[in-house]
C-alpha cells in the first residue's frame, strides 16, 4: 500500500505541470459544487421563518398586458365570496409596503424600502428582533435592520432615534405639492437572517392607512386546505363575470410562490431598493 503511494507521488513529483493542471481542475469543479449546493439550499429554504409555510397563501392580482403579479387584499371578495374561501379563513394579516420610501434622520432623506405590517405578524412569521417585539401594537415604533440603522446613524446605538417615513398621497402646503411624513422612533433592530426572505425591508412600521400604500394579506386557512381548488373556483368565477377586464385576474398562491413569481410594472433596477425579492425555479 506504501508503496503504492510512493510511486504515485514519485509520478506526479515527476509531471508538475500535469500535476497543477489537475489539481487546479480539482479545485474549480469543488468550488463550482459549493457554490451551486449553496444556491440551491438558499433557494431552497427562502421564508424558512414561516411558522407553517402550508397554510399561508395570499391573494394576488395579474395584468396580463404588463405581467404585473403581485400580492393583493381581500376587497374583491368582501361583496361576493363567489368562491367559497372566506368561511374557511382563520385568520388575516394585513401589510403594505413601498420599495423606495424615502427615511430622515438629522435632516438627510435616504430611499429605503419599508412595509407596514399588522401586530399579528408573530402568527404567521418568526422575526428576528432584538428589542421591543411588542412595537408594533404602538402606532408611533419602528423596527429598522442593523445594516440599514449603520447606514443611518453609523456606530450610535439606534435604540430610541427618531425616523421620518413618506406617506404616498399628496398635499398642499404653503403653494407647494408635497407628501406627508410621519414620526417613528426605534424600538427594535431587525437581525439579518441567515436564509432568503420574500420581503426585504429596512425599516418595519406599524400598519396604518394614512400612509396610502396599497393594502395587501396574508391569510391562515386549515391544514389539508386544496389551493388548486380554489385557484379553479377563482378562474371558473372569472369567466362567469362579464364584468371584470379581459387581461385582469385574480386569484391566490402560496406565500413563496411570489418569490418564483413576482414582477411589479414600476420595479426599480437599482440595486438595494427593491423591496420583493425574487427567483428563479428548480424544483
Amino acid at each position: 500500500m506504501m508503496n503504492t503511494f510512493r510511486y504515485a507521488f514519485r509520478f506526479l513529483h515527476r509531471q508538475k505541470h500535469f500535476t497543477l493542471i489537475n489539481v487546479i481542475g480539482l479545485a474549480l469543479s469543488l468550488a463550482c459544487c459549493i457554490i451551486l449546493t449553496r444556491y440551491l439550499y438558499r433557494e431552497a429554504t427562502v421564508e424558512n421563518h414561516c411558522i407553517d409555510p402550508s397554510t399561508v397563501i395570499v391573494p394576488v392580482e395579474y395584468y396580463e398586458t404588463s405581467g404585473t403579479y403581485m400580492p393583493d387584499d381581500l376587497e374583491f371578495l368582501k361583496e361576493d365570496d363567489g368562491i367559497g374561501l372566506l368561511d374557511h379563513v382563520t385568520e388575516q394579516c394585513i401589510f403594505s409596503g413601498n420599495r423606495a420610501v424615502k427615511s430622515k434622520s438629522d435632516g438627510d432623506w435616504t430611499s429605503a424600502p419599508v412595509i407596514s405590517v399588522a401586530p399579528n405578524v408573530w402568527n404567521f412569521f418568526r422575526l428576528d428582533i432584538t428589542g421591543d417585539k411588542s412595537a408594533m401594537e404602538r402606532p408611533d415604533a419602528c423596527w429598522i435592520t442593523r445594516d440599514f440603522a449603520h447606514i443611518l446613524f453609523g456606530d450610535t446605538d439606534p435604540m430610541g432615534m427618531t425616523l421620518y417615513i413618506q406617506s404616498s398621497s399628496l398635499q398642499m402646503r404653503a403653494g407647494k405639492i408635497t407628501s406627508p411624513e410621519y414620526q417613528y422612533t426605534v424600538a427594535g433592530i431587525i437581525e439579518t437572517p441567515s436564509f432568503k426572505t420574500i420581503l426585504n425591508p429596512s425599516v418595519i412600521v406599524p400598519y396604518s392607512k394614512k400612509l396610502s400604500w396599497s393594502a395587501m394579506t396574508w391569510i391562515h386557512v386549515p391544514k389539508g386546505y386544496d389551493i388548486e381548488a380554489l385557484k379553479q373556483r377563482c378562474t371558473n368565477n372569472l369567466e362567469a363575470d362579464k364584468k371584470q377586464y379581459s387581461d385582469y385576474r385574480h386569484n391566490f398562491d402560496s406565500w413563496k410562490e411570489i418569490y418564483y413569481k413576482y414582477r411589479s410594472s414600476n420595479q426599480s433596477q437599482k440595486h438595494g431598493n427593491e423591496l420583493f425579492s425574487t427567483g428563479n425555479r428548480f424544483i
